[in-house]
């Protein structure tokens, strides 16, 4: 088992995780990261119209591994009119990526 770390930033700063979790695999963390953004998108994207969250995985010697992103844009309409309430971007991102997707 390996220790993990999941640091959380938004729009109110960051948290930096000093306990972390012990998981079997990179997979099973990565599914935790999911979890936590998924969680703090829940609670923060109906109340905001730009919101970008993100949380990185640590490993225990403080490397960066992995980073899962969640960012709503300002409300838009498009020519159809099938986006008319906003609009969501979710992904997960290599360490190397720096923009959370195309809007």
């Amino acid at each position: 088992m390996n220790r993990y770390f999941f640091d959380v930033y938004n729009s109110d700063g960051h948290v930096l995780d000093k306990e972390g979790q012990l998981f079997e695999s990179r997979d099973r963390a990565r599914a935790e990261a999911v979890r936590i953004l998924h969680d703090i998108a829940r609670d923060e994207m109906p109340d905001r119209d730009l919101v970008k969250i993100t949380v990185k995985i640590r490993s225990d010697n403080g490397a960066q591994m992995l980073e899962v992103r969640a960012c709503q844009c300002l409300p838009i309409t498009t020519i159809t009119n099938e986006v008319e309430s906003g609009q969501y971007f979710f992904g997960t991102f290599s360490k190397a990526e720096n923009s959370c997707g195309q809007h």
